[in-house]
């Protein structure tokens, strides 16, 4: 008699359903944003701390050293100078007034960078907002603004510059235009961009993006917007080179050398520091045709003006990832009005959207992320150099010529010349291989052993012939003395 094989016992595994996946992402969501906001907290305390200390940021000396002169009628110095100010003038003029007040244009200069900072990520919600964006969404793209900024662009927070004042006042003029309904508001939004552009001029992929929108939906408000911002801008252009005479022109027209390589570099920075929104964004304009609407147009002109800005600013020496904060600003835009329109996706429920948008967000974030304890104890290492270097700076004579200008202004030589950021550079090689200057201070990875890409060719050799090899300063840079036995100290 045969006996059947009994069959196992019937196992009914549990199903994952999409009531299930919404669940999840119901708490998962939450989670995620606070993860974003704690990594942007903890980012931001290096930034805060620096803000009193004597570390030389990004542009601070050359900076400091026009604020200095903001009224003394070389804020736009003569050609045969061995120093050039290619920026527009109300930076200098707002901290300048400050140095009178408070003895140093650095440290007021950080405080206001770090407000604005602030206010552009309010600027940034309030953009949203009058796009018809939820406070959700608002908040989400000032969060993204914050983050991004305090962990991939670390170094340009709270950092005495004009170029956080400039995006603050054209992101404040854009979302002012953007909800405006009468020809004086958009008058007062083209006179702050104005504002902005005389603050820094490469800021400009929100006005660009402006002009294309209110040509496309707000007809109406394109000519007092353009007329007005024409306006003052050929008022101001006239005034400054009335005021300054040729100098201001000789100043702002300063060829500049160009590189691929420096154009490759800003162009692969800007895109990989924002191609979560970057991704997402493209992904639901190009998959949602109900998403295509008026404000998914401004976030779409915003991104493309930005990267048009980083092709044609992108390739000049000396500029930097600084060239790419317009498309930070597009793309967090962009997240913000992504979080509300993947309610419109058919297939992929909207806590599920969310869900992947802010945990891709985070993973960005976190491949940046620094450790602020080594951060801020690497800035007290550079403070404590900075100071010895000043220290030893205040013993030499003028004149003296510094890369890093800022630790020689703190050392007392008001008016140093810069080194390479100069009209005639082969004047300035001749001087130092006469060994003119009492003493040269460049950044920490200048030997004078040989060029290299990030200097002009030849400075090596005119360095080697007038001056002796450097003494080393850490962090703070290094410091040249001349050959010539006249005297170098005061």
């Amino acid at each position: 008699m045969s006996v059947s094989p009994t069959r196992p016992p019937h196992m009914c595994m549990p199903q994952f359903t999409g009531r299930d996946a919404s669940r999840f992402a119901a708490y998962g969501v939450p989670a995620l944003v606070g993860i974003v906001v704690l990594l942007a907290g903890i980012a931001l305390i290096p930034p805060l701390v620096k803000l009193g200390m004597t570390v030389d940021g990004t542009n601070e000396g050359w900076n400091a050293l026009h604020s200095i002169h903001a009224f003394s009628g070389a804020l736009y110095p003569p050609r045969n100078e061995f120093v050039v100010n290619n920026y527009p003038p109300l930076w200098y003029y707002l901290t300048g007034g400050l140095a009178l007040v408070f003895g140093d244009p650095v440290f007021p200069g950080r405080i206001i960078s770090i407000l604005a900072f602030a206010a552009t990520a309010m600027a940034i919600f309030s953009a949203i907002r009058r796009l018809g964006g939820s406070a959700g969404a608002g908040s989400i793209a000032g969060l993204t603004f914050v983050a991004t900024m305090t962990i991939l662009y670390r170094w340009w927070i709270g950092l005495a510059e004009p170029q956080m004042l400039a995006q603050a006042l054209i992101t404040g003029a854009t979302a002012l235009l953007l909800g405006a309904r009468s020809p004086r508001i958009a008058a007062l939004a083209a006179f702050l961009m104005v504002l902005g552009g005389l603050t820094k001029h490469i800021a400009v992929a929100l006005p660009l993006a402006s002009a294309v929108w209110l040509a496309i939906y707000r007809r109406n408000l394109l000519v007092p917007w353009l007329a007005t911002g024409v306006i003052t801008g050929s008022v101001a252009l006239l005034a400054l080179t009335i005021g300054y005479g040729e100098a201001f022109i000789d100043n702002m027209a300063i060829p500049r050398r160009f590189s691929l390589n420096s154009l490759g570099s800003n162009l692969g920075w800007g895109i990989t520091k924002s191609i979560v929104p970057l991704l997402g964004f493209s992904l639901l304009a190009v998959g949602v045709e109900r998403a295509r609407d008026d404000a998914m147009a401004f976030a779409g002109l915003a991104i493309a003006a930005a990267l048009l800005v980083i092709l044609v600013f992108g390739s000049a020496w000396g500029v930097g990832e600084n060239v790419t904060i317009d498309l930070v600003i597009a793309c967090s835009l962009a997240c913000g009005l992504l979080w509300d329109r993947v309610k419109w996706l058919r297939r992929v429920p909207a806590n599920v959207a969310r869900m992947v948008l802010i945990g891709a967000l985070v993973v960005r974030l976190l491949l940046g992320m620094h450790d602020p304890i080594s951060t801020i104890a690497g800035f007290r290492i550079v403070a404590a150099a900075t100071t010895a270097l000043e220290s030893r700076l205040r013993e030499v004579a003028d004149p003296v010529a510094c890369e890093l200008l800022l630790v020689c202004i703190w050392a007392g030589h008001r008016n140093p010349s810069s080194v390479t950021n100069v009209a005639d550079i082969n004047a300035m090689y001749a001087r130092l291989a006469d060994g003119e200057f009492g003493a040269v201070v460049m950044a920490p990875d200048f030997e004078a052993e040989q060029d290299d890409a990030k200097r002009p060719r030849g400075i090596a050799a005119a360095m080697r012939r007038g001056y002796y090899p450097p003494i080393h300063f850490g962090f703070a840079g290094n410091l040249f003395l001349p050959r010539r036995s006249s005297s170098s100290t005061r």
